[in-house]
Order: structure tokens, then sequence, then C-alpha cells
């Protein structure tokens, strides 16, 4: 890894330096140019503008309040008419709207509503028009009334509502409608009952349109008789009313210039604007502050030219400076004449720039140092080193690529995801190592990794974040092969717990597990204790020797763990005494599996030189009851019985059901 390039102040300056960029002397009297003028300026400006913003306020809060009375103005008529029109609703036949004549006697009474509205429909509930009455009469059918969807809009809703403008091509003229349902008296909506009037209607509009304006939405068409528009919109924009007809039904434009007030009407939603421009009164307040403004610019000039001549003298120092920062970021040396003699705060930027070049150099020289012995170290050590960010390596040891069977960095810049043995074990691993970094900030653990040329082996994978709480900011793993170590310790443990001769259970392990058992043993699930000790073995060790001895062990410990289940504990005490535990096994069931044990020992036969070498086996077989939790109290019972069955003649199987805790005194003979 190479160490990133070190940035000296005296490089900055250079890099930052454009080659035209005015001088330190020129922009300081720039600066002051610019505040002297800046002041009058902003001072003369801020009386001004006071007096205009509090105008405009003024202005502001009479045309709000002009729009709010409008829109309740408004909305009290629309809310006229939608009584109207509620009204007529109510009164439609609901059970004839299939007689014609019905229907045009209906319409012919709405004489109240029609003088509200130019145009009155009935339309059923697929948005057919069943009756119309306009200023042509009354008829059946037509095709005017507000679109389908707006009908639907009712019908789903069964709730009056403001529908969309139409364009009326048969009249010329646009038509903004009101519809309400018509509820039968289960309260379904059977019809629709709609209203039209024209935007150009005085009835609706001619508080709002009386006004005129000054300024109209774009196009502006200049009205000097008249100081504010007054504009109608709906809920998409669009121009509903406005002093300028040539606008209506356009979307509304926009001018910033405006000084603009506007109130809600809530029952359709439309917005009611009171447009006004403030330069028809602040004209004169704007011509002000513009004079005050050029006032300000000649005495900043003045200032200006007058501190020029000043600043060079005093910022010669800072010229020098420049020079010797660029020869710096060049990499050349400076010696310790060249430095420029300043007083006051130049001479102290000028010391400090000398001695931080000088620390800089200092430090430069000690990174570098450390990193050649960092990378030495890291390279050398005896274990696999690697660092990962965004699951890839950015930097191999050389043990940890020939761990894995790779070149010295030919790992660098590879993916993790190579090393595991498949995108399961990998995907694992990652939960794994986001739990041990939120828990104990750290990971170890075992893992099988996969070497290049495909071998596997067992790795102690140590990991650390870099930051933590910060896993983007990468991790820092350490590498060994435990293969052979983690082998040795299984083999270690194996021979504690098993005989080494037989590979069966030793008694350390039999007790264990036994006393472990105990508190299993219920009523309804029993177990018993088998002890098992060979007849005339010492035999066969005297005329066959100890070799052949061990054989016939062997054979004796691969049949009693035939005769039972493999979840069943067989284990070797020593010599040849042996011991049987089943789990879940009345006594009955465990007379009968000793006895099939002792059939396959006496079954058993070596061939040694001319010699046909036998054995029996006294099998003693002993309930656990529940309540037992003496692994002692067992093999002692165990070991009685079995003393009782060689007692009787030898290879044969004797069961005592006492006197272990919760059996009765018992014994059976096979």
């Amino acid at each position: 890894m190479t160490a990133p390039p070190v940035s000296t102040p005296a490089a900055a300056i250079s890099r930052s330096a454009p080659g035209r960029q005015l001088s330190l002397k020129a922009r300081l009297a720039l600066w002051c140019v610019l505040v002297i003028a800046g002041s009058l300026l902003a001072s003369s400006w801020w009386m001004l503008a006071q007096v205009r913003r509090q105008a405009v306020q003024v202005l502001q809060r009479s045309e709000v309040q002009n729009a709010q009375m409008l829109a309740r103005i408004l909305d009290q008529r629309i809310r006229q008419m939608m009584m109207s029109l509620d009204s007529g609703a109510a009164a439609v036949p609901v059970s004839r709207l299939g007689d014609g004549q019905a229907l045009l006697a209906f319409m012919q009474q709405r004489q109240a509503t029609a003088t509200l509205f130019a145009e009155i429909v009935l339309s059923d509930a697929a948005g057919q028009p069943l009756v119309t009455r306009d200023e042509q009469g009354v008829r059946l059918g037509g095709q005017a009334g507000p679109t389908r969807s707006d009908i639907r809009r009712v019908l789903d809703s069964g709730a009056p509502v403001v529908a969309h403008w139409v364009r009326a091509a048969r009249i010329d003229a646009s038509m903004m409608y009101f519809a309400v349902p018509v509820l039968d008296r289960e309260k379904r909506v059977r019809a629709v009952l709609s209203a039209g009037l024209r935007l150009g209607s005085r009835d609706l509009l001619d508080d709002l349109v009386a006004g005129g304006g000054l300024e109209q939405v774009r196009p502006r068409i200049p009205s000097p008789d008249l100081p504010v528009t007054t504009v109608l919109l709906d809920r998409q924009g669009v121009v509903l009313a406005h002093p300028d007809a040539r606008l209506l039904l356009r979307p509304a434009g926009s001018d910033p210039g405006l000084l603009a007030a506007q109130a809600e009407v809530v029952g359709p939603q439309w917005l009611v604007l009171r447009l006004a421009d403030p330069q028809a009164w602040f004209g004169a307040f704007d011509a002000a502050v513009f004079k005050s403004g050029w006032i300000a610019l000649c005495v900043g000039l003045a200032g200006g030219l007058l501190l020029m001549a000043w600043l060079a003298w005093q910022l010669r120092p800072l010229e020098r400076l420049e020079g010797l920062a660029r020869r710096l970021g060049q990499g050349d040396a400076v010696a310790e004449q060249e430095w420029p003699q300043a007083r006051g705060e130049i001479g102290a930027v000028v010391e400090a720039l000398r001695e931080s070049v000088q620390r800089r150099s200092a430090v430069e020289q000690h990174n570098e140092q450390l990193l050649r012995k960092m990378r030495s170290v890291l390279h050398t050590a005896p274990i696999g080193i690697a660092f990962t960010r965004q699951k890839h390596f950015e930097f191999v040891s050389d043990e940890f690529c020939s761990l894995l069977g790779y070149e010295p960095e030919a790992l660098k810049g590879e993916p993790a995801r190579i090393v595991h043995a498949s995108q399961e074990e990998y995907d694992r691993l990652g939960h794994r190592v986001a739990e041990a970094y939120a828990g104990r900030g750290e990971f170890a653990g075992d893992l099988e990794f996969v070497r290049r040329d495909g071998s596997h082996f067992i790795g102690e994978l140590l990991g650390r974040p870099v930051e933590p709480g910060q896993a983007r900011a990468g991790s820092i793993w350490l590498l060994r092969d435990v293969t052979a170590e983690r082998a040795a310790h299984r083999e270690l443990a194996w021979s504690a717990t098993h005989d080494p001769l037989t590979g069966l259970l030793n008694r350390r392990a039999l007790e264990a597990e036994l006393q472990r058992l105990l508190p299993q043993v219920r009523a309804e699930s029993p177990a018993a204790a088998l002890f098992i000790d060979l007849d005339h073995f010492k035999a066969v060790n005297d005329s066959a020797g100890h070799a052949v001895g061990d054989r016939l062990l062997r054979e004796v410990a691969l049949a009693l763990a035939a005769s039972v289940r493999r979840d069943e504990l067989v284990a070797r005490l020593g010599g040849d005494e042996f011991v049987i535990v089943l789990m879940q096994c009345d006594l009955d069931s465990a007379v009968r599996v000793a006895d099939k044990a002792r059939a396959a020992v006496e079954r058993i036969e070596l061939q040694h030189e001319d010699q046909l070498l036998q054995v029996g086996a006294s099998v003693g077989v002993v309930p656990i009851a529940p309540g037992c939790s003496s692994v002692a109290q067992v093999m002692q019972a165990a070991d009685a019985a079995c003393y009782a069955a060689k007692a009787e003649g030898r290879n044969r199987v004797h069961a005592d059901a006492g006197p272990l805790p919760g059996g009765s005194k018992a014994s059976a003979e096979t």
C-alpha cells in the first residue's frame, strides 16, 4: 500500500492561484468601494423600503379582505342555487322516470329554478338526458348537461357536486354545471338533476367582474381606469371570470410583479384573486432608490482610490510570500533568508507559514518511515492479515495469500467471496459478522476456506471493524490455519470419553451420560441397566495371549452394539465388563434385549492355531425406577444382578426388580 500524497499549505496556495486573478490590493480596494457604496445605498434603500413595505402591507390586507368578502358572497349564491336545485330534485317523480309527460310537467313547474340557471337537465343513472329546459323551451332528451364523469361522481358519492365547465357548441357559450342526486324512498340514487350557468352570467359573477382592472393575467392589457383586477379560477387553475373576455377558460398565467390577494370559495373550491400593480403607487420610491445608489457608488469610488495607494505599500510583503508559496508548491526548497520581513498580522502569517512548512516536512519524513516499517511488519507477519471494504480485499499480507494458495498481492482487489466454499456459506458468514459486530464489536470463529487449487482447510478468523459502528469503513481480518489443531483437539476429546480398544464409551463417559438421563425416567417412560461380564475370558488370555484377548473384546463390543438401538448407551467399564443402558424400555423388554446380547456373544468364535475360542456372557438386568438419582446405586444393583447370574451357572440373564427406588423385590432368570 502506498501513502496518499500530502498536500502542503504552499501547494494549496499554488493550486488555488489562477494566473489572471486580481491581486489582493485590487480586491481590498474593490471591497472598500463596495462597502462604502453599499452602506450608503443600503441605508437609503432601507428607509424607502420600510415605507414601501408598510404601504404594500396595508394594500395587501385590504385586498385580502375584499377577496374574502367576494368569496363569501359567491359561496352564499352557490349555496342558494344548490338549495334551489335540491328542492327541484326532491320534487322529481322518481317512480315515473320513464313517463315523458310526467317529466315534461315536472320541468314546466321549475319556473323559480329556471330563473337562476340558463339550462336544467334531468339525467338517468347512465348519464343520458331524460328532459331538458333551456331558453328554447322544455323538451325530452337533449344533448346538454355536465360530463359523464361528473354525473358518475354524483352517482358514486350520492352528494351534490360543482361540475367541470363545458363548452356548449350549439349556443356558442361555456357552461358551469351544478349537479345533485335524485333519491328514491330508500335513499338510492335514481337520477341526477343538473343546472347550467353561463360563465358570463351577471347573476353569479357580477360582483367579481364589475370593477375592471389595471393589469390582467397574461397577456397584459393596460386599463388605467381600474387599479385592481378581480379574477375567478376553478380548482384546475382555469379562468372562469375576468374583465378581459379573451382570457376566459384559459389557464391562468402569473406575473411576479403583481400583488395578489386570494380567497377560496369553499363549496366548489374556486379561487378569487385580486391583482394589483404596486408600481402604479410606488414608482417614486424606486426612482429615489436608484438615485441613492448612484450617489453611494460615486462616494465609494472616491474612497477606494484613496485606499489603493495605502494598500499597495502595506501589502508588498504578500507579493514575495506568494512567490515563495508557488515555489514550495512546485517542490523547490526555500532558504531561511528568503522569507520576507514584515510586522503585524502579515508578519505573523509569514512566520506561521514558515513553521508550518517545517513541521509538515518533518511529518512527511516520519510518516514515510512509519509506512515502510508497517509494510515490512505486515508482509513478514506469521499470521494472515487482510483489509476488506465493500466485500473486496483492499490489502492482503503475504501470509494471507500463502494460506489460500495465491501469489503475494494476488487477492488485492478480488471479491472476498472467492475464498469461501459457497455463496450460501458466505451469506451466512455475513449475518454472523453483522450480529457479532453489533453485540461484541468483533468477530471470532472457525470457518472452512477454499484454496486456489480447490483444497479446503479450517481457518480461525478474527475480524474487527476499522471504525466501530461504521461497517462501510471496512474491516481488519486475521487468519490462521487450525486444521491440524482442531483435529488433534477432536481426537483428544474423543479419547477422554471412549475406550481406546473397543471404541465404546468408557466408565467416566457412561456415568456422566447416565447422570444426565436419570431425571428423564418416568413411570410411562421406564429404563433399565444391563451389566455384562464375560465367562471364561481369563482362559482365553492365558491360552492364546492378550493380543487374541483384545481381538475377542473388540468382537464382543461389536456384537453388543449391534444388539441395541444406535441411540442406546454401550460402554466398557474395563477388563471384560460391559454396561448397556436402555431408555424407554420396561423390564421384560430389557430381559429380551439382554438375552439377545448374550446369544450374540455366545456365537462369537475365534480360530487361534488349532483352538476354537469361545466365551459366554453373564448378564444382570435391573430397572431404573423414577426418582432414582444415584448412578452408583444403579451400577451396584446391575453388578449384583450379574453376580447372581454367574452364581446360577454363568452364560445366562438374571433380572432383579429391586432394591432400586420405586421398584419391588422380584427376580427373573433366563
